[in-house]
Parts: structure tokens; C-alpha cells; sequence
């Protein structure tokens, strides 16, 4: 299989809906990414995108699956297991805030946006009367990385560079 170029790789939402930002301009559906940017985080929350996508990334990128989705990853590859669906399945009672709760952690683990920002553009997208639910997404998958980063400092030292290391085939959900 041949990898796909950086400028050919488009933003892709699973539920079709809204859009985000990427390099400081609005991205939406099937918009190209600026290609400055790809390389250097990739969010798989399925086979399918990590499978499309990592590759892409620079070795220095950030790689983060949501492992009850992408269950298989390269040998070596260091990833950044964050339970999207399953939070948004036991916390909020819907999966389809997952893309939420993922755009929160994604604040917290770079730093190049604002949750409060975040929160600003997510409610001019959202439907009437979901707003509320969309800020306990974003909050809580800032917490889910919050989180993660204690874990790896206890465990490791350095909860910025912490990464989960898995064998060829091996199940991302694993431990």
C-alpha cells in the first residue's frame, strides 16, 4: 500500500457534522489539511484512520488512538491510548460526543489551543440545546489527559513525553 502524500490527506469528521480548526483557519468536512500540520498529530478513534494516517506522522509526532476503536498498531510506535467512546458512553451517555471529548484532550496534551476558546467555536456548531453537554466533553477529555499525564509522571518521570509501547499486532487495549 502506498502512503498518501501530507498535501492529499483531507480532515474527516465521523459524524459529518461541524468543523474545527487546524493551523489557525476553519477546516471542515473533507477540506484539505494545511500540510504544514499534519505531520505532526494524528488522532485515530478507528482501524480504518490509523491504518490511513500514521505513517504521516513525523517522528517526533503526536499519536493518539482511542484503543477500544484501533485495536492493532506497528511494533515500537508510541501512542497515547485515551478511552474517547467509552467515556462519552459512561459519562455522558452518548458515544456521539466522543469527537468532543477527543478535541479537549488534544488542548491539553498541546497546549495550542484553549478549552475556552474550544468552547466559544464548538457553540456556534453544536444544535440548540446541546451546548451543555458538549462543554462536559470538552472538559472531560481534558481530564482524560490530565490524567493520562499523571500517570505516565508517576510511573515514568516525564508525563510529557510518556507513551504506551506495543508489539506488532499486539491489541492497542491491551496492557
Amino acid at each position: 500500500m502506498t502512503a498518501r502524500t501530507p498535501s492529499r490527506l483531507r480532515a474527516t469528521d465521523r459524524n459529518r457534522e461541524g468543523g474545527f480548526q487546524v493551523g489557525g483557519r476553519d477546516v471542515g468536512y473533507g477540506d484539505p489539511l494545511p500540510q504544514g500540520d499534519i505531520d505532526r498529530l494524528c488522532l485515530a478513534v478507528s482501524q480504518e484512520a490509523y491504518d490511513k494516517y500514521h505513517k504521516a506522522l513525523k517522528p517526533d509526532g503526536i499519536l493518539i488512538i482511542d484503543p477500544f476503536y484501533v485495536l492493532r498498531t506497528e511494533a515500537g510506535e508510541k501512542a497515547i491510548p485515551l478511552a474517547f467512546a467509552q467515556t462519552a458512553r459512561d459519562k455522558l451517555g452518548r458515544e456521539v460526543v466522543a469527537n468532543v471529548i477527543a478535541c479537549g484532550a488534544i488542548a491539553e496534551i498541546t497546549r495550542r489551543v484553549t478549552l475556552t476558546s474550544l468552547e466559544k467555536s464548538l457553540y456556534g456548531r453544536v444544535p440548540k440545546g446541546t451546548e451543555e453537554k458538549n462543554r462536559q466533553a470538552l472538559a472531560l477529555g481534558a481530564e482524560l489527559a490530565r490524567t493520562w499525564k499523571r500517570t505516565c509522571a508517576e510511573s515514568r518521570g516525564d508525563g510529557a513525553t510518556c507513551m504506551k509501547r506495543r508489539d506488532a499486532g499486539t491489541p492497542a487495549n491491551a496492557s
